[in-house]
């Protein structure tokens, strides 16, 4: 039996580019399994996702979700929470 814990799942919305991607590159560092939110396709930030996960004990998820769209932000919390 393992006495490891689940990890602890940060949801950083906008985190394609600039200050959101900086703050999941942290996130990832002090150890949390990032959950990367934006509009983009995963194939357009698959690099992104990749570099993150090179410094990560976790490899990063990817949801695309526009949060304009309440459907959308609804199913985007919920595909976050099955991780």
């Amino acid at each position: 039996m393992s006495d490891e814990q689940p990890p602890k799942i940060a949801l950083i919305t906008g985190s394609t580019s600039g200050i959101g991607l900086a703050i999941a590159e942290r996130y990832a560092a002090a150890g949390f399994l990032v959950a990367m939110h934006g509009i983009e396709t995963p194939d357009d930030i698959a690099s992104k996702l990749e570099k993150i996960g090179a410094n990560s004990r976790f490899k990063p998820v990817y949801f695309k979700a526009n949060l304009d769209n309440e459907i959308e932000s609804i199913e985007l919390a919920q595909n976050v929470i099955r991780q």
